[in-house]
């Protein structure tokens, strides 16, 4: 029987060192130790190993034997879970009830100047304080905010933030003011992730709950928004940032010139976003909106107001320096004051727990609005602004597989039915072609 070759450079009986001090031992040897079999191919690939085992039938025996060996003690990337071995427990799996997820991607988005960045720097205290936010609990955690857009600004907004609404000033919040590129294959998304570990214990003992990009436009210089390519690099470095973190990525993003259309750029960041909030001003009171919720429901709205308060005052100069402040103003900033908790916007109807193919159809008709959405002409039957071609509609929800195993017919007739059906549960409005939002 041919032998093989140990690893610690012991004769055995019928077995001979070769020049490379290898044992040569046959398989049946009881002689041969667990120590024998213990080979140096932790690097070795399955190529190689197809190679040796064909080469030598008996080797190949003990070389599967190592690999077995190695393969538990390395776990894969990708394990493969049973459906017998699945468990859900009642650990929380959200980072706000109801209104951002666990992990994943949530994009707040709004028009320049609706103060889409002070609710922000208010949902991050409220994380890092474990307080509610808008009657709703957090998950409580450290928040790390990039401030590529706003930079030293936003130190001004996180203490009027503190000071303000009475958070605690140790709050576990790390601000970094620069622009990371995130996007394209030259990116800083290694660089950014080493330095956030490296510096993690200055957040003391509570683990990254959500790390939050202000904005969008910021750290992906170079890119084309408008492009799916590019932005579907975005998503995938912003993937690995949460992979990496174990935690919630969130991304603030401007709405384009019309901002009916939902934010800009390619849909493709809509596609992928886990969810979205829409803020909008409306003078006084501002509104936040539930757009899209992948694993729960959507539609839900809340309203805060924002306070001011002073942040820098030069007759409080700890340093009791008079001259070096005298001709220094004061500096204020302002903070969230929470007016009306979630809820579906008045006069909506009720909404049910939608179906599947119901959620693809939604998510359709929102795709469809942001790339094909166009002004609705006056009618007594449809309200003013954006709607879309039902066409459109059902091109999309036939593309993502509604009714794919039927026929061309009883696929359009199950995406027609879907859009009854959410026209009932008040999600959308439809008049002869056009659908709209009803929401």
């Amino acid at each position: 029987m041919t032998a093989h070759s140990g690893y610690n450079g012991k004769s055995g009986s019928g077995g001979s060192a070769d020049s490379n001090h290898h044992t040569f031992r046959e398989v049946g040897d009881p002689g041969f130790s667990e120590e024998d079999i213990r080979l140096p191919y932790d690097d070795v690939s399955l190529q190689e190993l197809h190679k040796r085992i064909n080469h030598n039938p008996t080797v190949g025996i003990m070389d599967n034997r190592v690999w077995q060996q190695n393969a538990q003690a390395k776990p894969s990337r990708f394990t493969i879970e049973m459906a017998r071995d699945l468990v859900v427990t009642g650990a929380t799996e959200y980072t706000v009830q109801d209104l951002a997820t666990n992990r994943g991607l949530m994009i707040v988005y709004g028009a320049p100047g609706c103060t889409k960045t002070f609710n922000a720097v208010y949902l991050c205290a409220c994380i890092a304080d474990g307080r509610d936010y808008f009657g709703k609990k957090v998950k409580q955690g450290a928040v790390i905010y990039v401030a590529a857009e706003a930079g030293a600004g936003l130190r001004k907004r996180i203490l009027a933030t503190i000071k303000g609404c009475g958070f605690n000033r140790d709050l576990p919040i790390g601000l970094i003011i620069g622009a990371p590129n995130l996007g394209g294959k030259n990116n800083d998304v290694d660089a950014l992730i080493a330095e956030i570990k490296r510096q993690a214990h200055l957040l003391g003992p509570w683990p990254i709950r959500a790390i939050v990009f202000d904005t969008a436009a910021r750290v992906t210089p170079g890119s084309d928004e408008n492009s799916a390519s590019d932005a579907g690099t975005f998503v995938s470095n912003l993937g690995r940032m949460e992979e990496a973190l174990d935690c919630l990525v969130v991304v603030i993003h401007h709405t384009g010139k019309d901002a009916d259309r939902g934010m800009r750029g390619s849909s493709a960041l809509h596609g992928a976003a886990d969810v979205e909030w829409e803020v909008k001003s409306l003078g006084h009171i501002k509104t936040v909106t539930l757009v899209k919720n992948k694993d729960g429901e959507d539609g839900l709205t809340w309203s805060y107001s924002l306070g001011e308060i002073t942040v820098f005052d030069p007759s409080e100069n700890v340093g009791g320096n008079i001259e070096e402040t005298s001709d220094l103003a004061p500096i204020s900033s302002c903070f969230v004051h929470e007016e009306t908790f979630p809820k579906h916007s008045e006069g909506a109807k009720a909404k049910s727990t939608l179906s599947g193919v119901q959620r693809i159809v939604l998510e359709s008709f929102r795709e469809a609005i942001i790339n094909q959405g166009a002004d609705m002409p006056t009618s007594a039957n449809l309200p003013s602004g954006k709607g879309v071609n039902r066409c459109f509609v059902k091109e999309i929800a036939a593309n993502r597989g509604v009714g794919s195993d039927s026929g061309s017919k009883s696929q359009a007739a199950q995406i027609n039915r879907a859009m009854t059906d959410l026209q009932a549960k008040g999600y959308l409005g439809i008049w002869k072609e056009w659908v709209w939002s009803a929401q």
